[in-house]
């Protein structure tokens, strides 16, 4: 058995008034056959039910509060947080499916070149009757997400962010896909298996339905890649 195998995981959920979500998202962590395992929910100043529904899990979790400042932020706080050789993030709105982790750190364990592991993630509808009717027009080959950059999916070497840093707390809807750039400029190796491992859920109020604001932030993150590139390897 490899040290990976035995090592400590640490599951971040960044979350801002998930009361309805929160539980079914820790508890997807909870089953989870690997451990040990520690479970931190970093309340990004909710204004519901948040905070007793991770108390009401009792030392399976550790409820971390801090004032809003977005996803990025409240991810960057988990990994303050974290006391494991390996991080895994995971949104209050989705859930892991069963053998998760195990399926990622066999991976990881077996090729210790690779810095960290993604999987694909189904969509799934949950809310209010235009979100029905949204889920009907999505054939089933639709509803597998093999874009390969699903946050909930991501497990990494707690090392990588001594060398790549964290996630940028002025890019709530973008600060994933903006540090894996600055991962991959850094040689940093992130396998996706082929596999659906979590679940993504789909809703009325999904953070990524901000559609302008995450475009806005694309077009800033370009501008910062393009802008490193020809500043050369040394400023990346």
């Amino acid at each position: 058995m490899s040290a990976l195998e035995t090592a400590l995981v640490s599951c971040v959920i960044p979350v801002f008034n998930g009361e309805a979500y929160l539980g079914d998202a820790i508890d997807s962590v909870l089953r989870q056959e690997h451990r040990p395992l520690e479970v931190i929910v970093v309340d990004d100043g909710s204004t519901d039910g948040t905070a007793g529904v991770a108390r009401s899990r009792g030392d399976a979790v550790r409820y971390v509060r801090q004032t809003n400042a977005g996803p990025s932020s409240a991810r960057n706080r988990g990994i303050e947080e974290a006391r494991g050789a390996l991080v895994a993030f995971l949104d209050a709105d989705d859930r892991w499916l069963d053998g998760k982790l195990s399926r990622q750190i066999a991976v990881l364990s077996a090729h210790p070149e690779v810095h960290g592991c993604l999987a694909h993630g189904r969509l799934f509808w949950d809310g209010d009757g235009a979100v029905a009717a949204e889920a009907a027009a999505w054939p089933a080959e639709r509803r597998i997400d093999t874009g390969g950059l699903i946050g909930s999916t991501l497990v990494v070497r707690r090392t990588v962010f001594d060398t790549v840093g964290v996630f940028d707390p002025a890019l709530p809807h973008s600060g994933l896909t903006e540090w894996s750039a600055r991962a991959r400029e850094h040689g940093v190796l992130l396998e996706t298996i082929a596999e659906v491992l979590a679940e993504r859920r789909m809703h009325a109020g999904n953070f990524s339905r901000q559609r302008a604001a995450r475009d806005a932030e694309y077009v800033v993150l370009l501008k910062r890649s393009l802008d490193r590139r020809r500043a050369g390897p040394q400023s990346a």
